[in-house]
């Protein structure tokens, strides 16, 4: 058998792990803050490449916004009623940094992403310690944007989370 070709064009786009990229939206200007936000992620529907793929790993751009977080920050995939299909894994918020790090989430069983299907990072809000989710507002994809989650989901249109999602397309 020949060696492997780095640079053989038919692997661009797939992951070390063998997932390939689903979406990549990776142009980070800004951020959401929990200081009274628990949640925040990046809806998909229908029209999206997303939906109808199975999602197996999301990585997210995050920072301590301020204080010293604690506790667990998690990734889950919410469908439209809100309820959580799939975990795809936790961090500690002690694991964070003062500068925004991409931080990888994953769980192999995967989720069929369906319409209005979120994938979230979900983190108790508090004013004093809380995290920082990137985001951009400099190249929104169509049929997508980032949302967040005080009593009631609320959309932030034209912005979409910092954001990496791989598995197996649709």
């Amino acid at each position: 058998m020949p060696p492997l070709d780095l640079f053989d064009t038919a692997l661009i786009g797939v992951a070390g792990d063998g997932l390939t990229e689903l979406f990549s939206q990776t142009s980070q200007v800004g951020g959401e803050s929990t200081t009274d936000v628990s949640r925040v992620g990046q809806e998909f529907v229908t029209g999206s490449s997303v939906v109808g793929a199975t999602v197996q790993k999301a990585i997210f751009y995050i920072k301590i916004g301020g204080g010293t977080p604690t506790g667990t920050i998690t990734c889950n995939i919410r469908n439209s009623a809100d309820s959580i299909e799939l975990e795809l894994g936790t961090m500690d918020s002690g694991d964070l940094t003062a500068g925004y790090v991409e931080y990888s989430f994953e769980n192999l069983t995967g989720h069929v992403l369906a319409n209005e299907d979120k994938i979230t990072i979900e983190k108790g809000a508090n004013v004093t310690n809380y995290i920082t989710v990137g985001h951009s507002n400099a190249n929104p994809e169509a049929n997508t944007s980032e949302w967040y989650y005080t009593a009631s989901w609320n959309e932030r249109a034209g912005v979409d989370c910092y954001l990496k999602l791989f598995g197996v397309p649709a």
